[in-house]
């Protein structure tokens, strides 16, 4: 019974300790204060008995932390806790930072609540120093393309486009030939690499066949494929100009290898008879094998056209088109020309010689006033006679007819190849005479030959005498010097003068 009592003891002092102990918070503790008295409650964080709230106690009695809109002005910049900013929110692309710090330029975080043009719109913002990286210390971007030439970062070019066909590439280089990108209006391609042997030749062209480089870009039967390419346009070599390697039996002569080549060609024709003039291993069975078969005049072996026997063997002769190059000058059977007609009258005459003036043939071919045109072909180089340089001799011409006598038709005593009738030749190529009616005006008056009229008659007492003066003037008289005084001659004393007598003057 007692240890029932002693129990029962006990177990009454422990709850009233406990209720003891619940009702008498700690000191500076209440269960029923108020946010603001100073006394913190078991539901405040703090109180700080004041209205101040942008302090470390908010007047909510929180705690003040970064976060929660509240911007603490009671710490200096620098210390744990101070806050430039709190904007209540947890995001980082606004003015204020999720650690209340003020956003900056620099800061590396990249602002988005800024419309571009605004104050502190960031394009980028790298969170670094670097002033010529791809984001500037103004957090600006500085990129190839943004039109402003950056030659720090490596640009030599920048038009400001993301073209990257034009003479400005999208690396900010000047358009070139293996730079990758075609350059519209100059490169054909641009494949960016070194080998010439695919698509896009090394010259920015696009690779065809016959530009000499074989392209090895493609299999055998895939577009494109070659398998030759020797740059030419000659079919009867190596390579066909389908840059399709030569082969006996391609219907295509070759003629670039010497008979003791194992490729050589006589002939080829393209198809897998051997009873017809060429068999399936190009070896000739008609004309060209070197052998005189029934049919032909000859048969030289040879693939040359111009020499004695013609590719089809028969004998060169003038006249048959070919013009022969096995002979010099001079060699029976030579041939300066051979047009393969039988017109001796023009280019070409039927001798096979080339026409010219003096060969006796009066070209026809040629139209009146073009160079070559022949009026007449006397066979001669003389142009003194009817036939002058292959033109008709004509009175006027500069040249002196010697082929006719006086009195003949045609005959010239002088041509000076003018239309002057008053100088030594008058217009119907005869030397001018006092009496022909016509007073030369070449010789001045006191010189020999001088004229001051002409009638053209032979009587001496009109108004023009025979010696073509007027009457009394040009009177012909004798001065007698004696033997050896001046103006005297050793042969003949007698000097015979002529002049025009004036009137008072004494001679």
């Amino acid at each position: 019974m007692k240890e029932y009592t002693m129990r029962r003891r006990l177990i009454s002092l422990f709850i009233l300790g406990c209720l003891s102990i619940a009702c008498n918070p700690p000191d500076g503790e209440s269960n029923t204060g108020r946010c603001g008295d100073g006394m913190q409650s078991r539901a405040e964080e703090c109180d700080d008995g004041n209205a101040i709230d942008d302090d470390a106690c908010t007047n909510a009695c929180t705690l003040a932390a970064c976060g929660d809109g509240i911007v603490r002005t009671d710490l200096n910049q620098g210390i744990t806790g101070a806050e430039a900013c709190d904007d209540g929110n947890d995001f980082d692309g606004d003015s204020c930072l999720s650690n209340c710090k003020a956003a900056v330029c620099g800061d590396g975080i990249l602002r988005t609540d800024i419309a571009e043009g605004e104050e502190g719109y960031e394009a980028c913002d790298d969170g670094n120093d670097e002033p010529n990286d791809e984001c500037s210390n103004g957090c600006v971007l500085q990129i190839c393309g943004d039109g402003i030439l950056q030659p720090e970062r490596g640009e030599i070019c920048d038009d400001g486009n993301e073209i990257d066909t034009d003479a400005c590439t999208n690396r900010c280089r000047p358009a070139g030939c293996g730079d990758g990108s075609t350059w519209e209006g100059n490169e054909e391609c641009d494949d960016g690499n070194r080998d010439n042997f695919d698509g896009c030749l090394n010259t920015c062209t696009t690779a065809r066949c016959g530009d000499g480089a074989r392209r090895m870009d493609v299999s055998e039967g895939e577009e494109g494929y070659e398998e030759c390419d020797d740059g030419n346009s000659d079919s009867d070599d190596a390579c066909l100009t389908t840059c399709v390697a030569a082969r006996c039996g391609d219907g295509i002569y070759r003629r670039d290898l010497n008979p003791s080549h194992p490729d050589y060609e006589e002939c080829d024709d393209g198809n897998d008879s051997d009873d017809d003039e060429c068999s399936t291993q190009c070896i000739s069975l008609g004309c060209g094998n070197g052998r005189l078969n029934e049919g032909e005049a000859c048969d030289d072996g040879n693939i040359e056209d111009a020499d004695a026997c013609r590719n089809d063997c028969t004998l060169a002769s003038c006249g048959d088109g070919v013009v022969r190059r096995d002979l010099q000058d001079g060699e029976d059977g030579y041939e300066a020309c051979d047009d393969g007609n039988e017109i001796a009258t023009d280019a070409c005459s039927n001798s096979c010689s080339e026409a010219v003036c003096g060969d006796g043939i009066v070209r026809t071919d040629i139209a009146e006033g073009e160079a070559g045109h022949e009026v007449c072909d006397d066979g001669n180089l003389a142009d003194n006679d009817a036939c002058a340089n292959c033109q008709l001799a004509v009175c006027g011409d500069g040249i002196v007819r010697e082929d006719v006598a006086e009195g003949e038709a045609g005959f010239e005593s002088c041509d000076d190849q003018n239309e002057v009738d008053t100088d030594a030749c008058r217009n119907t190529c005869v030397l001018a005479v006092c009496g022909d009616g016509v007073v030369r005006t070449d010789i001045a008056q006191g010189q020999a030959g001088y004229e001051d009229c002409d009638d053209g008659n032979q009587v001496p007492d009109d108004d023009c005498s025979n010696t073509c003066f007027p009457p009394g003037q040009g009177t012909e008289f004798r001065l007698n010097f004696p033997q050896g005084a001046a103006g005297a001659t050793q042969c003949n004393p007698w000097v015979t003068w002529r002049t025009t007598l004036n009137a008072g003057q004494v001679y």
